[in-house]
């Protein structure tokens, strides 16, 4: 079952609003925020944080922040969530249990829409339609194939 954005806190509703972006650093950690290129070509995620109140600065105060990311791991959030309520991302790894077998899909970007490939890379359907097969056939959210490229072969 998919989490509504109405069940979502303000804040979160708010990140949601405009296109959301996720990418991997150098050093392995996922940043979220707004897709931006570098004056060098450079590819870059930012947003907005928050940083608490200091001794230097008593009220606290919110800043914009950019990360550098590996170009090649840049994913859109879909506008889904899984049954856990977490946000799903293009390259997103699902396992699907059918009756005979467990198979995984990926989820990629094509004519406008979010859809699901298999691992020889044809098109399954829509991910929207996943969800409208849910009660059929079981799904988890297991990976993305940049941590866990195992999962496809």
């Amino acid at each position: 079952m998919t989490k509504q954005l109405i069940d979502m806190n303000e804040e979160t509703k708010a990140r949601l609003d405009s296109i959301l972006f996720r990418g991997k650093t150098e050093d392995g950690k996922w940043i979220e925020g707004d897709f931006k290129r570098g004056i060098n070509g450079n590819t870059l995620i930012g947003g907005h944080e928050f940083m608490p109140p200091s001794p230097l600065d008593p009220c606290g105060d919110t800043v914009y922040f950019l990360n550098e990311v590996l170009p090649e791991t840049v994913g859109r959030f879909t506008g889904f969530f899984d049954a856990e309520g977490k946000i799903i991302w293009e390259d997103d790894i699902f396992r699907i249990d059918l009756s005979d077998s467990v198979v995984h899909y990926y989820v990629g970007f094509e004519d406008g829409t979010f859809v699901l490939y298999k691992k020889d890379g044809t098109k399954w359907g829509t991910l929207a339609r996943m969800f409208e097969l849910e009660d059929k056939f079981p799904f988890k959210l297991v990976g993305n194939f940049h941590d866990n490229p195992d999962l496809l072969k």
